[in-house]
């Protein structure tokens, strides 16, 4: 009697063990499955979603992808996949770098590419040698006729970029064609052509409201308290 229930004792346990194994494999193998045709579980709405992508790439080249508690080296990786739809606030940074941010929305089964972000120097680099530039200023400080400036709103040709209560006295358009440099309030500054990431490149004292100029594209020429100063911003 005590040997018959061993053995059930047994075929039972034996029972279970294959069960687990099988239970187990099955939700393996959804789970590999799900994850390779781009499905992660949402813990937050309780269901499985489809993810999204976000290709990015900077310049310069090694810069860093954060996204909250993630952080990616662009000079590694240019691709985050596997991301649950949502809204994320993106931020590209270096070291000496002014930080580049944009909330993005992420869909399921699509891709938020954020091309060629360029970062500026938190610091531009002054040339010692900017007197030399001084022969230039009547070939190169000349209207950018690209832009306009007109009551208070600054515009590219019809397209309107940003506008001011106190309005930008100077504006050149980066030989990029993403990026304007305007004077303001004694200040030299930068915003994307799409209104965006409007940021502070170098305080000055006494600026000469008219004069601007890009020798580069990334020399930018000022005159401050009667002084011509060119810096390199990138």
């Amino acid at each position: 009697m005590g040997i018959m229930y061993y053995t059930r004792l047994q075929r039972f346990w034996f029972f279970v063990y294959w069960l687990f194994l099988m239970v187990s494999f099955c939700l393996i193998g959804f789970w590999l499955v799900a994850t390779a045709q781009g499905y992660r579980y949402n813990v937050e709405v309780g269901r499985w979603q489809k993810t999204g992508m976000i290709i990015a790439s900077s310049n310069p080249r090694d810069a860093t992808l954060d996204l909250g508690r993630q952080s990616y080296d662009l000079a590694n990786t240019n691709r985050v996949a596997n991301l649950l739809p949502g809204t994320y606030r993106v931020k590209i940074s270096k070291a000496g770098y002014l930080p580049w941010e944009k909330t993005i929305q992420v869909e399921p089964g699509f891709v938020v590419s954020l091309d060629e972000v360029t970062l500026f120097f938190d610091q531009p680099i002054a040339l010692t040698n900017s007197s030399d530039y001084e022969a230039l200023l009547p070939f190169y400080n000349v209207p950018d006729n690209r832009l306009s400036v007109i009551d208070g709103e600054l515009r590219r040709g019809t397209s309107l970029i940003s506008r001011f209560v106190d309005p930008p006295t100077a504006v050149r358009l980066l030989s990029s064609d993403r990026h304007v440099v305007y004077l303001r309030d004694n200040q030299l500054r930068l915003i994307e052509s799409d209104g965006s990431h409007d940021q502070l490149l170098y305080q000055g004292q006494a600026l000469d409201p008219a004069l601007l100029v890009l020798f580069e594209n990334s020399l930018v020429g000022l005159r401050d308290q009667g002084e011509l100063k060119v810096f390199q911003i990138r």
